[in-house]
């Protein structure tokens, strides 16, 4: 045969699924009865045939992984079982033998095997070794058999006796040892050989068997053709070929693709039931060349679970999600592992597409609703927690979260009027007087901010968020020494906190101590978290200092990172002038977006 041609590509021509009758004529009554009975006898008789080839495959690989029982071989490894051992070792050399000539397993197995037998046969020797001391010892270790002569050995035997004591004590730890080697060894020779002749048996089962689903003439003749041309192939050589030829075969029939997907899932459930996750998964993966679908997903996330890949699992139920979106246990599943694995952001992704499909889910739509609250992603969490109000009207807890998700959000109006509600009703905590501070603040209205601030800090003094606030209110109310002095506070317990000392900057600032506020503002001149209000604010204290060449670099950097933002234009335009760059200055005091 030529290797360059694969086996099996020149023995097939015409449509096997083709199927002739007598003729009649479109749209007859009688025809389509006809065809109606041809597909529910297919599709009967495509279900015998799936149950039976299922059936086939659990006894085949049932029966070839009783051929060497891990347990039973186990058993042969104790002490006093040399004898066994040495019969079962023999028949396992005659099995390799009769293997290796009848090229049944791949030259990966035949290693594993001739390894094992190599490292047995050392076991065996140390075993037959450790039986022969141990009969030489035992008259003179056992009480009831000592003489007074054995009691008083000294020199020569006294120094013999210990020798084979100590031989016999090195012995054991030694086999012991090497037990657990051969054991494992045994284990995965057995395995490897277990998966070659399984992987061959069904694929010559599934070959076999395949050519029954087509209606052609030609089957005996593939038959025989199929059998001649593996014949003296290797091991390698022959599951190759028979992988091309029912690749080939589920290209001429559906009902062979279905087929064999089946034989690919049946497999990756014995391999699965055997502890050999590779396996399965090599499985899996080649069942969903030939049709994606949820269940094979699902099945493929319980290999990689057993592997503990978090990643492999996470992408396996998304490709579930994706062949069945609107199954919910599905989502419920990948957003739960996404949490547990630190993607929160994810697993909200997720909840929400669940929610196209189960909208009044309330369960569901909660936790969506809180997740999306503590990840602070307001413009999210506000239609849902709306969602939430609706299906939950009474919950004061979903009140309180939907007036501060409103706030964040940049609605002040509606979420000043939820958080006085939930005033209302009895929520006193400090949380929803800051918010109640910050929606007045938006709405311009700081004396209500300070009083509202003033009142969280009440309830919950030293809060930081709250401290941060309430500074900020005494800055806006022109209360520079009050301002300062809760910043300074808050520096003892968060030294170098960069909003702290942006706070403290503004609040030196408003007191005309500029030197000071730009030795504060130096640090954070280039910390990401801060670094365009800082610029600004530097820019400001520069000026104030006649520092005019300082001020405009700063403020040209602050401009860099904000072309939009009024107030850098503005300052930045001043800046020009006073460093007389006065063509530059009219670029910056016009209108944002306007082209002077």
């Amino acid at each position: 045969m030529n290797d360059d041609q694969p086996p099996f590509e020149d023995i097939f021509s015409g449509d096997p699924d083709e199927e002739e009758g007598p003729y009649l004529p479109p749209g007859s009554a009688l025809k389509e009865l006809r065809e109606q009975s041809q597909k529910q006898a297919r599709e009967l008789r495509e279900k015998l045939k799936y149950s039976q080839m299922a059936e086939s495959f659990r006894s085949i690989l049932a029966t070839i992984q009783n051929e060497n029982p891990t347990e039973y071989f186990q058993a042969l490894l104790a002490p006093g079982k040399a004898r066994d051992l040495q019969n079962e070792l023999l028949k396992i050399r005659r099995r390799l033998d009769i293997d290796c000539k009848m090229k049944r397993l791949s030259q990966e197995t035949m290693a594993h095997g001739a390894a094992f037998l190599e490292q047995a046969e050392l076991f065996l020797a140390g075993q037959i070794r450790l039986e022969r001391l141990r009969r030489e010892l035992e008259p003179r270790l056992e009480v009831k058999d000592r003489s007074p002569q054995s009691e008083n050995l000294t020199g020569k035997p006294r120094a013999a006796m210990q020798n084979q004591v100590l031989q016999l004590r090195n012995l054991i730890q030694a086999m012991q040892r090497l037990r657990s080697q051969i054991l494992n060894l045994f284990t995965q020779f057995n395995r490897e050989r277990n998966k070659d002749l399984g992987v061959e048996a069904t694929l010559r089962h599934s070959a076999e068997n395949y050519l029954q689903f087509l209606d052609t003439a030609q089957r005996a003749r593939i038959e025989i053709l199929m059998q001649k041309k593996i014949a003296d192939l290797s091991f390698e050589q022959r599951v190759e070929a028979l992988r091309r030829f029912i690749a080939r075969l589920v290209q001429i029939s559906p009902a062979i693709r279905r087929a064999e997907f089946g034989r690919h899932l049946e497999m990756a459930r014995h391999y699965l039931a055997q502890d050999q996750t590779d396996y399965a998964i090599t499985e899996l993966q080649n069942a969903l060349t030939l049709g994606e679908t949820a269940g094979l997903y699902l099945e493929l996330r319980k290999c990689w679970a057993r592997k503990g890949d978090s990643a492999n699992e996470i992408e396996a139920l998304r490709k579930a999600a994706a062949c069945q979106p609107a199954r919910l246990d599905i989502s419920l599943e990948l957003g739960r592992l996404l949490e547990n694995t630190g993607r929160p952001a994810e697993a909200l992704a997720v909840y929400q597409e669940a929610l196209r499909y189960h909208p009044s889910h309330t369960a569901l739509l909660t936790h969506a609703a809180v997740l999306a609250f503590d990840l602070e992603q307001w413009d999210a969490a506000v239609p849902l927690l709306l969602a939430v109000r609706e299906a939950k009207p009474n919950s004061l807890k979903t009140l309180e979260r939907l007036a501060m998700a409103l706030t964040r959000a940049g609605d002040f109006a509606q979420g000043t009027a939820l958080l006085k509600e939930a005033i209302s009703r009895g929520v006193n905590n400090g949380l929803i007087y800051m918010h109640l501070g910050l929606a007045y603040r938006g709405r311009g209205d700081f004396h209500s901010a300070h009083q509202a601030f003033l009142a969280a800090a009440e309830q919950l003094p030293g809060h930081p968020e709250i401290t941060r606030h309430l500074a900020q209110s005494h800055i806006d109310r022109g209360e520079y020494e009050e301002a300062e002095t809760l910043c300074r506070g808050m520096l003892e317990n968060n030294p170098g906190d960069p909003r702290i000392l942006l706070l403290l900057a503004r609040a030196l600032g408003g007191q005309g101590r500029h030197e000071e506020q730009a030795a504060v503002l130096t640090p954070l001149l280039n910390d990401p978290a801060v670094q365009k209000e800082a610029l600004l604010e530097y820019g400001k204290a520069c000026l104030k200092q006649q520092k005019t060449e300082a001020a405009y670099l700063a403020l040209r950097q602050a401009h860099n990172l904000d072309p939009s933002d009024p107030e850098i234009r503005d300052t930045l335009g001043l800046a020009c002038i006073e460093s007389r760059r006065f063509e530059e200055s009219i670029e910056y005091l016009a209108p944002a977006g306007e082209t002077v």
